[in-house]
């Protein structure tokens, strides 16, 4: 469980194109997705399929249809080979707040083992992420796997 006592859902979810076009189903497993006790700051997590029914209590086929077609609507990404989602947009709505989260929310980026949803996200935060002041980057250790991928490594 992240510890998290609430997450950040925006009203303008009710003017999404994207969201509004998902079936009922699929708009519950996107609020599940967005509020369950799997999601972190990074809203990414590792789900495997029985842990999702178990929660929501669904049939498995059920399930597995309405994440398709959050998947084809892009309001998540998911990676069957890990077991790893991610909810789109996130950092637009639940940025980081203070150097701590922000140090978490970049541990967790670097934690993922799926390297296509490890992309999306980091390309996701570093877009939403304010500039600041030369004194106050501190830069990632070059070990990291965050540095090792196409976009933080330069290459895309």
């Amino acid at each position: 469980m992240s510890g998290r006592r609430f997450t950040m859902v925006s009203r303008q979810i009710w003017r999404s194109g994207r969201f509004l076009a998902v079936s009922a189903e699929a708009k519950v497993l996107h609020f599940f997705y967005m509020t369950c006790e799997h999601q972190n700051f990074a809203g990414t997590y590792r789900l495997p399929d029985g842990y999702a029914v178990e929660d929501l209590g669904w049939p498995l086929d059920a399930y597995r249809a309405a994440r398709r077609e959050l998947v084809v609507a892009d309001l998540i990404a998911f990676d069957t080979a890990t077991s790893e989602l991610f909810v789109r947009r996130w950092f637009q709505h639940c940025r980081p707040k203070g150097s701590k989260q922000e140090e978490g929310t970049r541990r967790l980026i670097e934690a993922i083992d799926s390297d296509i949803i490890r992309e999306m996200v980091e390309a996701e935060y570093m877009a939403g992420e304010p500039e600041k002041p030369a004194a106050e980057v501190h830069p990632f250790d070059t070990s990291s796997k965050l540095l090792q991928t196409r976009i933080m490594g330069g290459r895309g």
